[in-house]
């Protein structure tokens, strides 16, 4: 991954100003978590992961991990969601204009027509919210925010990426129902030998990213509780300060 970034993404013109985090042993230990195998092995592997603000979680487990895989691996579905269908529009499409403008990536891997369909190609499409890989039919990434309805998509990989704002996550009820979709919509589309990852920073100590890290969910529009259907989930907190094994302290950033 880290070789991926620094060869295809950051050398490419396109990519110049855009974030990278120059620590790659924190980048590798995201994408360790992110491929981390299920806890259960008839289940999908399930993660929750907290980072604070400018760590690079959703640059790097999204706009530089989700090209690799869909480039390099055949018929996979990736789901990508955020909090909305305006701002999951906003990541896909940054994806999309990625691949449309880096020549290094085209040379190894074909350009329109050849990796991608062209517009009004028939069969494929290329727009804010699906993305067709021709070269690996059966290939694809899918933008879909967590609001809206989603049944029976079956992707192999999926990414939660910050649903929660400050006006939604202070509301009991909305914590209520967006766990009912994680666990009654989202989670259900995911099988076993797929990976579903949830990121984001936790907002507060009754957040939903909060309640999941430590394994409780919104029971009811008044409380929370421990919900076991965490027991299986993967559970990490990135902190931009962290303490080697011998003690001393280093930034991530």
């Amino acid at each position: 991954h880290y070789l991926w970034t620094e060869y295809y993404m950051k050398a490419d013109p396109y990519n110049k100003g855009i974030y990278f985090r120059p620590d790659m042993v924190g980048k590798y230990d995201m994408v360790r978590m992110a491929m981390s195998d299920p806890m259960v092995p008839t289940e999908p592997a399930k993660s929750v992961v907290h980072a604070p603000r400018r760590l690079g979680k959703t640059q790097t487990l999204i706009q530089e991990m989700v090209p690799m895989m869909w480039l390099n691996r055949p018929f996979t579905q990736i789901l990508i969601s955020e909090e909305n269908a305006t701002r999951t529009a906003e990541e896909i499409k940054k994806i999309r204009l990625q691949l449309e403008n880096n020549k290094q990536i085209q040379a190894d891997f074909g350009g329109p027509g050849e990796l991608f369909p062209r517009s009004k190609m028939g069969g494929f499409s290329w727009r804010d919210d699906c993305l067709d890989f021709i070269h690996h039919p059966g290939s694809s990434i899918l933008g879909h925010s967590i609001e809206s309805a989603q049944r029976g998509r079956g992707p192999i990989f999926g990414i939660i990426d910050d649903p929660e704002r400050d006006d939604n996550s202070y509301s009991k009820k909305w914590r209520r129902e967006f766990f009912q979709k994680l666990f009654g919509v989202y989670l259900p589309m995911f099988h076993s030998g797929g990976k579903l990852l949830w990121i984001g920073t936790v907002i507060h100590g009754q957040s939903c990213l909060h309640q999941a890290l430590t394994g409780l969910s919104q029971a009811t529009d008044e409380e929370e509780a421990p919900d076991p259907r965490f027991n299986d989930w993967h559970k990490r907190r990135f902190r931009m300060i962290e303490e080697k094994s011998d003690g001393t302290i280093f930034s991530r950033c």
